[in-house]
């Protein structure tokens, strides 16, 4: 059994209905990537030298 209302749906996002609402994303997918890689090395979660 189901802890949602009979009835319920989920909402489903995507970034082409955002933009059609007038939603405007501030970095690309390249600086976010760039950003997490650099922040998960600092916190020491990636190390710095590659595979052998």
């Amino acid at each position: 059994l189901s802890d949602e209302p009979e009835g319920w749906t989920p909402t489903t996002l995507s970034s082409e209905r955002l933009k059609k609402l007038g939603f405007q994303f501030k970095h690309g997918m390249k600086k976010i990537l760039k950003d997490t890689v650099d922040c998960s090395a600092e916190l020491g979660l990636l190390s710095s030298t590659p595979p052998n």
